[in-house]
């Protein structure tokens, strides 16, 4: 034995329980053949590392690259490159023919390690093996969830003979139907995300990656229950269904998103053919039709990813996919390709999206206010509470750079209720320092945050952490996705029970796109700010005519108008002699840091409450 330690890696077999296996919990390598490797190590001076531990088998490219001394879980060590010698651990009778279960020492290994591993593995009886083998799988039943289990219980069986055989059989059922339920979307029946996690790696490598495409289709499913009730909607997702299995082959993989896309894996002798075939899918997706409505070319669409270009993930290559899809539907056409330079800024996006839940922890996101102004007096009576993500790489980062994508990706709680939090703080700022100002302030909440049922309560949670006048308090409902026709109950049960705790709502960026007058129909609003594109294009007779009628119909239904994004003196004098109550924009202020605002304001009233002292 050596007095130092020598270093050894081995690149193991992920799918040989009990033998050696991957577990997915500790993302180390386990079983018999660890345990042999780690006890000839403790005996004989040697230090073992399994190299690039991952339930994807590495072991013909690692022995092929010379990267690890032992290749291990070996079944048929011709087909490994660089090997100077194998040992053979366990025979077995399987199906009447004996399979040796062995492991191989590569041509790089230190020169001591064939002999010591030779004179170890000789000296282990076969009650030994049997007895490790015995402890594994009683581990192993005490922890069902393993997704390797399934493939090596049956080769214990033929270790140890029948007795436990028959463990073996059931045991193997339990995994299955848990693997079942863990892999299956309840809704449809198809295969889930976490299949294809598990599949794509057996599937997909450096040598037939270049024969492969991602078709994502992503679906749109607010148009159809708005129009068609949730009967129709039910009903077209059977018929997406129904599409895409007739037309996928025996070779593809389809399985269903847990957001509701569709995605197919497929081999493909082109891009071209797996275009026509995405198009052709989609045509027939879109023959789909309900009383009274059809499906728009906006409500589903398809992204394709040719593998041969390659993220290095599968999650990666999900997340271009599925941008490239968004756009599509967007442009209203029917499909969209990945080129490199949308996978640049797609990785871009992706690379923000896995910082977000650092930056919050770390506090990187900062309060920032721009000033809300009296339409006939200019005076600052309150402000909007926006974030900036001062971000450790990229700088400061405005919110068109993350709030779309964490609204693509279902995120955009978080932020939601960390700008609760930031204006409710900046509020009480006020109070505790015996301020009792007329001065509101608004946050923004996306209407999938609002729709939620925990949302009333979530608000409570933060609000009543601060002392301040809940009048101050507006929240904002931003324009995005139209809430879905079973959310519609939830957002009037929020909106009322918000404005009964004294806080005010209002709808931002109305007139344009899905807030519209069904807003004002269907939910009790206390303002509405109106759409900058409206501002913008008051210049024109039509623009101008229409912004009077929404600030005159506002002002009927007993509401506060807003405008933002006002830019010019003479978009602000045309604002107040249409009536409209406030004003938000560079006009007047750009946004600034919340710090900064608050020494403004305060400021502000001490010299007006010095001219009230002096008169």
């Amino acid at each position: 034995m050596s007095s130092e330690e020598t270093l050894v890696y081995v690149a193991g077999n992920p799918d040989l329980y009990p033998l050696e296996y991957y577990d997915v919990k500790t993302h180390t390598y386990q079983g018999s053949i660890p345990q042999m490797l780690s006890e000839f190590a403790e005996e004989y001076g040697y230090r073992i590392e399994y190299y690039r531990p991952q339930a994807e088998d590495l072991r013909e490219e690692l022995a092929q690259n010379q990267q690890v001394d032992i290749v291990s879980g070996v079944q048929d060590a011709e087909k490994y490159e660089n090997i100077q010698g194998v040992l053979t651990l366990l025979e077995a009778d399987e199906e009447g023919e004996t399979v040796a279960y062995q492991i191989a020492v590569t041509d790089v290994a230190p020169e001591s390690l064939w002999g010591d591993l030779q004179t170890f593995i000789t000296q282990i009886s076969q009650e030994e093996w049997n007895g490790s083998l015995i402890q594994a799988s009683v581990q192993q039943l005490s922890n069902p969830k393993q997704e390797t289990a399934i493939i090596g219980l049956s080769v214990l069986a033929g270790f140890l003979g029948i007795g436990l055989a028959v463990i073996a059989y059931y045991f193997r059922q339990r995994v299955l139907r848990e693997n079942r339920i863990l892999c299956q979307d309840a809704q449809t029946g198809l295969p889930n995300q976490e299949y294809l996690r598990q599949v794509f790696p057996r599937m997909i490598h450096k040598n037939n990656r270049i024969l492969y495409y991602v078709l994502y289709f992503h679906v749109n499913m607010t148009h159809m229950e708005r129009i068609g009730g949730q009967v129709n909607a039910e009903d077209f997702l059977q018929h997406i269904v129904r599409v895409l299995r007739e037309r996928v082959s025996q070779r593809d993989v389809l399985v269903r998103e847990s957001n509701g896309d569709f995605v197919v894996l497929m081999e493909s002798q082109n891009l071209e053919h797996a275009c026509e075939w995405g198009e052709s899918a989609l045509r027939e997706i879109r023959e789909f039709s309900y009383g009274g409505g059809k499906v728009r070319p906006s409500d589903t669409a398809v992204g394709i990813y040719p593998l041969q270009g390659g993220a290095p993930t599968l999650a990666d290559i999900l997340f271009q996919a599925r941008q490239c899809a968004i756009e599509a539907c967007d442009e209203a056409t029917d499909l969209h390709v990945c080129d490199e330079r949308e996978r640049k800024e797609y990785a871009e996006e992706r690379q923000i999206f896995a910082d977000f839940e650092r930056g919050l922890s770390r506090e990187e996101f900062q309060p920032y206010l721009q000033p809300f102004v009296d339409a006939k007096t200019k005076c600052v009576v309150g402000g909007e509470m926006l974030i900036r993500w001062n971000h450790p790489q990229k700088g400061l980062l405005s919110p068109n750079m993350f709030v779309p994508l964490l609204e693509q990706e279902d995120r955009i709680e978080q932020l939601d209720y960390y700008n609760l939090k930031q204006t409710c703080a900046f509020l009480a700022g006020f109070t505790e320092e015996g301020e009792d100002k007329q001065y509101f302030v608004s946050c923004n909440f996306s209407r999938k945050t609002f729709c939620q049922a925990d949302f009333v309560e979530r608000c409570q949670d933060i609000i009543g952490q601060y002392v301040f006048q809940k009048k101050n308090l507006v929240l904002e409902i931003t324009e995005s996705e139209q809430e879905k026709i079973r959310d519609q109950s939830q957002m009037f049960s929020n909106i009322q029970s918000m404005r009964e705790q004294g806080c005010r709502v209002i709808f931002d960026d109305f007139g344009i796109g899905f807030s519209s007058f069904h807003d004002l129909q269907d939910y009790p609003m206390d303002g509405l700010k109106l759409d900058k594109i409206l501002v913008q294009n008051m210049r024109t007779t039509q623009g101008k005519a229409i912004l009077q009628s929404l600030i005159h119909t506002g002002h009927e239904l007993g509401m506060t108008v807003l405008a933002e994004e006002v830019e010019e003196s003479s978009q602000a004098e045309t604002l107040k002699e249409l009536g409209c109550d406030i004003l938000q924009g560079f006009c007047f202020s750009p946004p600034l840091p919340a710090t900064e605002t608050r020494k403004m304001i305060q400021e502000g009233w001490k010299i007006k409450k010095g001219n009230r002292d002096d008169q």
